[in-house]
C-alpha cells in the first residue's frame, strides 16, 4: 500500500480495478519482410521469427500468446523504448508485436499487420482500495475516465 494509484495491464488481482481502454495488438515489420504480403499474421507465422520485445507490459501477453498457440517464441532483443524497437525493425533486426497506441507514428519502411485471431491488451487503473483511497485519487479517477471516455460516459466509479 505504498502507491495510491497505478496504470496496469489487466487482469490484475489483489487491487480494485477501473478499466480504461482495450488496445488491439499488431505485428510491426519491415516492408521487405516475407510476411509483409499477408493481410493478417497468425502467431504460428511468427514461429522462429526474431522478435524484438518491448518491456513496458508487453512481455507477459506475448509469451502467453505464443504458449496458447503452442508456438516457439524467439526473443532476439528486449528493449525499453518503443521507438528503439521500431528503429530496429527499420534496420531489419526483427519484428515486434505492439498495441495500436504504440504504433501511431511509424518510421519509413515499417508496416503493421493485424493478428489473426485479433489479440487485445486491456489497460486500467489500479488502487489498493477504492473505498479507502485518498481524496486526490477520488478526484483523479474521474479526470482520467473523462480523458478516455469523454463527458458523455459520466463518472464510472461507484
Amino acid at each position: 500500500r505504498v502507491i495510491d494509484i497505478g496504470i496496469v495491464m489487466l487482469p490484475n488481482e489483489g487491487m480494485d480495478i477501473i478499466p480504461l481502454v482495450k488496445n488491439e495488438m499488431f505485428v510491426a515489420l519491415r516492408d521487405d519482410h516475407p510476411l509483409h504480403s499477408k493481410a493478417s499474421i497468425t502467431i504460428k507465422d511468427l514461429e522462429n521469427e526474431p522478435l524484438i520485445i518491448f518491456k513496458g507490459g508487453y512481455e507477459s501477453p506475448i509469451i502467453e500468446m505464443f504458449n496458447h498457440a503452442n508456438t516457439e517464441l524467439t526473443i532476439e532483443f528486449t528493449v525499453s523504448n518503443v521507438s528503439t524497437s521500431l528503429n530496429m525493425i527499420q534496420e531489419g533486426l526483427g519484428l515486434t508485436i505492439l498495441s495500436e497506441l504504440s504504433l501511431l507514428s511509424l518510421p519509413p519502411n515499417v508496416q503493421i499487420r493485424n493478428l489473426n485471431p485479433p489479440v487485445w491488451r486491456d489497460i486500467g487503473l489500479a488502487v489498493p482500495s477504492l473505498k479507502e483511497s485518498s481524496p486526490a485519487v477520488q478526484v483523479f479517477i474521474p479526470m482520467v475516465q473523462e480523458l478516455f471516455y469523454g463527458k458523455d460516459e459520466g463518472n464510472l466509479i461507484d
